[in-house]
């Protein structure tokens, strides 16, 4: 029993305050991270010290947040839910998304062109969709969107803060307020992110994710 209990207490502490794994759980981060990939996440200076459920210190951000690095956070609807997303506005930052093109600050984020992606079989939609390399704080990472489609949010989407973000179609604009992060899916037609459910507080941060395996 000792040494049963000793060996929880040091995983416990290794995934509370080091790494601790995570396993995607949809096709919304496409192409880059598949559904069911599995992801190791960076805690330590992140703040949120637990596992298992379980929240035993939490304390503020000391680590550096950038933009375009994948994170692991709370679901602000459902906090014993955990999201994998790519950070894309910082506190104070307004955010666009219109014509399926990203500006932060009123500057477009740069993207080029790079060729097609097939969805595997397990999505819901087997189709072929545009692939791009977007380009955020010097950080390259693979979108795909979908040009057949125009997407348009619903009218009675409510979250906290939900006036500091103005919807037109399929267009949104966000500015981020004080202690909040803004997220989105790589795969921009297929996910459900800040564009639907609001901002992430800065106490759902769980970590950040610095490795993809299947």
């Amino acid at each position: 029993l000792s040494i049963f209990v000793a060996t929880y207490a040091v995983i416990f502490v290794f995934r509370s305050f080091l790494i601790e794994p995570f396993r995607q759980a949809s096709n919304s981060m496409l192409p880059g991270v598949d559904k069911g990939a599995y992801l190791i996440a960076q805690k330590w200076g992140y703040g949120h010290y637990g596992a298992y459920g379980l929240l035993p210190f939490q304390t503020n951000i000391t680590a550096d947040m950038h933009r375009g690095d994948l994170f692991v956070f709370d679901y602000p609807e459902n906090k014993s839910v955990q999201y994998i997303k790519r950070l894309i506005g910082l506190p104070g930052d307004r955010v666009s998304y219109r014509n399926k093109q990203l500006s932060i600050n009123g500057v477009l984020v740069a993207v080029r062109k790079d060729g097609e992606f097939v969805l595997p079989s397990n999505s819901v939609m087997s189709e072929q969709l545009s692939r791009y390399v977007e380009i955020l704080d010097g950080k390259e990472y693979s979108v795909v969107v979908d040009e057949s489609v125009n997407r348009v949010f619903p009218d009675n989407l409510s979250f906290k803060f939900r006036e500091k973000c103005s919807y037109e179609g399929s267009a949104v604009s966000c500015e981020i307020p004080s202690g909040h992060y803004y997220f989105l899916g790589d795969n921009r037609d297929n996910s459900r992110d800040s564009r639907y459910w609001g901002f992430v507080p800065a106490e759902n941060i769980v970590g950040k994710v610095i490795f993809t395996f299947k």
